[in-house]
């Protein structure tokens, strides 16, 4: 392969976290001979179907989530969880594989979670770090399907604090949407219809001196622990995942709505089914009580 040809691949793959597709090549008038060529003496290492990584070109923590949106074609995003992570949310942790297709698409992804949508609206398309993202309010709205009625209103403050996008941002993007049958949507306009009248996001975090303490008290704790139930992907508030212990952090404000205190009693009974006990705690719950019940939780569990 002619230098200035393997300078323009290595360049492009720079930019992308170390990935080009193979309709990336083929744009720059390399030959399926070329490419499988340039495969086998090591130069492009195949990642995924029709996906390279450009070999001495160093990869990010992001090349896998590029990597997954080059393979699923033109009209892929980051979404959901993988959305939340590039969009730096503290309440998601970072590694999760969620790409939305628009249109028709059939193929799997090993170890991707792939969601089909039939929208293609601009406002919903964002392009982060060069990686094709869902914008910041079509993120809010994708969550809400498997956030909390406490984690909810958190992610979406985070990112009214940071200005990734405004309440009405995330009306529009709920009326245009999501309705019927879209879980999550109805308890998400009631919050974004609060911050639009005027609610002031605060940024008390108690919840983060309670992990604290039972990581002190000699607990293997995870913050924002990801569970996958069919498929639904939930987070875990705060889990001890030896033992499959959720300690669910009930706040006040949200469950004042109906459709925050089913969306969170669905979820519990959903975790349940698969095996995890809901330890329930409140900005009024004494730490050492909290202790004492996961104590007696592990106890059982043995």
């Amino acid at each position: 392969m002619r230098s200035e040809r393997w300078l323009a691949i290595t360049s492009l793959a720079q930019r992308q976290h170390a990935v080009v597709s193979t309709d990336q090549l083929r744009h720059m008038s390399l030959p399926a001979r070329t490419i499988a060529n340039a495969s086998k003496a090591g130069h492009l290492i195949p990642v995924r179907k029709r996906v390279y990584a450009a070999a001495g070109v160093p990869t990010t923590e992001f090349t896998p989530v590029m990597a997954a949106c080059l393979a699923g074609g033109p009209f892929t995003a980051a979404s959901h969880l993988s959305a939340g992570w590039i969009y730096r949310s503290p309440f998601i942790a970072p590694g999760g594989l969620d790409i939305t297709v628009y249109g028709d698409w059939c193929q799997r992804l090993n170890g991707v979670r792939c969601h089909r949508s039939v929208f293609l609206d601009e406002p919903d398309r964002a392009v982060v770090m060069a990686i094709p993202t869902t914008s910041p309010a079509r993120t809010i709205m994708d969550l809400a399907a498997s956030a909390s009625a406490w984690l909810l209103p958190k992610l979406l403050d985070d990112f009214l604090r940071r200005h990734l996008c405004t309440p009405q941002e995330v009306m529009a993007c709920v009326e245009r949407i999501g309705g019927r049958g879209r879980a999550g949507t109805a308890f998400l306009r009631v919050i974004a219809q609060e911050r639009i009248d005027g609610h002031h996001p605060g940024d008390n975090d108690w919840e983060v001196g309670v992990a604290r303490s039972l990581r002190k008290a000699g607990f293997r704790v995870v913050q924002q622990f990801q569970v996958v139930v069919g498929d639904r992907v939930f987070i875990i508030d705060c889990a001890i995942p030896d033992y499959k212990i959720a300690v669910e952090f009930k706040g006040w404000e949200p469950r004042s709505v109906r459709t925050g205190f089913d969306h969170d009693a669905e979820r519990d009974v959903l975790l349940t089914g698969e095996g995890w006990q809901i330890i329930p705690a409140t900005s009024r719950t004494k730490h050492a009580d909290l202790i004492r019940a996961v104590q007696e939780a592990i106890e059982c569990r043995k």
